[in-house]
């Protein structure tokens, strides 16, 4: 289909520059969320429908994996596009925040795991060694987890103690 050419003044071709200037050029920023990053994206792609600017879908798609961090995303960009013929704009904007909320819980869990390990008096380095009495259970391959040695002595202690007390 082919469109007539839109008759635009001095000015507005000024500004239809500068907006797709802005929109060609537009990259992920580190400090930005993903969230705010595809809210500010599709302002830009509204702002362009908006001046009667077409954008297939799939370069909407395209464009925003260009945008994206290499260092932080190349991984996620090869593996969302291997295999595909072609790409969606609404598939890749979802498989992102799919992604970076993975990412975060991942953060998370870990940070969470490190803070556990510290109140325990471990390191996420140590394997339980050291001056610390542990008993591993184990079923065939499945560990089913450790027992602080002293710590289970000390309890059983402090409850004989109180059962003597009363």
């Amino acid at each position: 289909m082919h469109r007539a050419p839109l008759h635009l003044s001095h000015l507005d071709i000024r500004a239809l520059l500068h907006l797709k200037r802005r929109f060609y050029r537009f990259q992920l920023m580190k400090r930005i969320s993903i969230g705010e990053y595809i809210n500010n994206y599709t302002k830009f792609l509204t702002d362009l429908t908006n001046v009667d600017e077409i954008i297939k879908d799939e370069d909407k798609a395209l464009i925003m994996l260009s945008s994206l961090l290499d260092d932080e995303y190349e991984t996620f960009v090869l593996t969302l596009i291997n295999g595909k013929s072609s790409l969606y704009y609404d598939e890749v904007s979802a498989t992102l925040v799919n992604y970076e909320l993975r990412r975060k819980d991942k953060k998370s869990s870990s940070s969470t795991s490190a803070e556990v390990l510290a109140a325990r008096g471990w390191s996420s380095n140590q394997k339980g060694k050291g001056d610390r009495e542990e008993l591993k259970f184990k079923s065939g391959n499945c560990n089913l987890g450790r027992i602080n040695v002293r710590s289970l002595r000390r309890t059983n202690t402090e409850k004989r103690l109180s059962k003597a007390r009363e």
